[in-house]
């Protein structure tokens, strides 16, 4: 079963594509996997898209690490597989 490590949710304002003013809420859970890993899972609507359309991405325990250094202010470049 999963741990969950963290829920952000927030709301901010946009401008639509034909420049009106909309709100888009947003949603980042990060989650610990059994064995480790972790899932990062990213969901954002706004007034027209309420659903909160989810990405998930998942993050090896070392891609954890590697992320939680960059937030720390680490500038570590491009991380491949």
């Amino acid at each position: 079963m999963s741990d969950e490590l963290i829920r952000i949710a927030l709301t901010w304002p946009v401008s639509t594509i034909d420049g009106e003013p909309s709100l888009t809420s947003g949603m980042l859970v990060a989650l610990r996997e059994p064995g480790g890993d972790f899932l990062l899972s990213v969901s954002a609507g706004d007034e027209n898209f309420p659903d909160c359309d989810e990405i998930q991405f998942p993050l090896s325990a070392e891609h954890a690490r590697l992320v939680q250094r960059a937030l720390a202010g680490e500038q570590l470049g491009d991380i491949e597989d």
